[in-house]
């Protein structure tokens, strides 16, 4: 829902396919240039499901997670 992204008030990293029909990439991309805590992840050719791209798509949210808790620790 754009409301809810919109009004994100924590760290947020959405991890979209570039060919999910259920959210634009333009969208999401103005979105998260408009609220500096949402961060976009784009996996070229990746539909809703992430496909073969799944376990890419754990890491890259995995890996955002693990960043964020690090710098949070210091």
């Amino acid at each position: 829902d754009e409301r809810v992204l919109a009004a994100l008030a924590c760290p947020t990293r959405v991890v979209q396919g570039s060919a999910d029909p259920l959210g634009p990439i333009r969208t999401l991309e103005r979105l998260a240039e408009r609220n500096p805590r949402l961060e976009l992840a784009v996996l070229d050719g990746a539909t809703h499901a992430f496909g073969r791209r799944e376990a890419e798509a754990v890491r890259t949210a995995a890996g955002w997670l693990a960043s964020r808790l690090a710098g949070a620790a210091r």
